[in-house]
């Protein structure tokens, strides 16, 4: 019969029934070990996510031919050469291509209501 773990001989600690588990001590600080490395990526995470913000790194005045002088997404400017979508006969500019993407996952609702706002 087995007793108490305080009763087992501190060299039989360092190794469970068959081997297989290591002792408490050692499972407790891997366990704090895989805590601490899982909250430094999850942070990591979160704050690539809140740095990353659109891809537009060139700021140009607004280019004929288009409804919006901003970005929808971002409010930068948009230039000549910018991205663009066509809307019911109306060309949309994005700042980046980044923002243009987003555009596709706008509801028809959604884009109708932004063209109608900036005529």
């Amino acid at each position: 019969m087995l007793g108490r773990w305080a009763d087992v001989p501190a060299v039989s600690r360092r190794i469970t029934i068959a081997g297989l588990l290591p002792s408490p001590p050692v499972r407790r600080r891997t366990t704090h070990l895989l805590e601490t490395i899982m909250k430094t990526i999850a942070t990591s995470v979160c704050a690539s996510l809140l740095l990353v913000g659109c891809q537009s790194s060139t700021k140009s005045a607004a280019a004929p031919g288009m409804i919006n002088s901003t970005c929808p997404f971002s409010g930068n400017p948009v230039g000549a050469g910018a991205a663009t979508a066509d809307w019911q006969g109306q060309t949309v500019g994005f700042c980046c291509a980044g923002c243009a993407s987003r555009w596709g996952g706008w509801s028809n609702e959604q884009k109708n209501d932004y063209v109608s706002a900036q005529q």
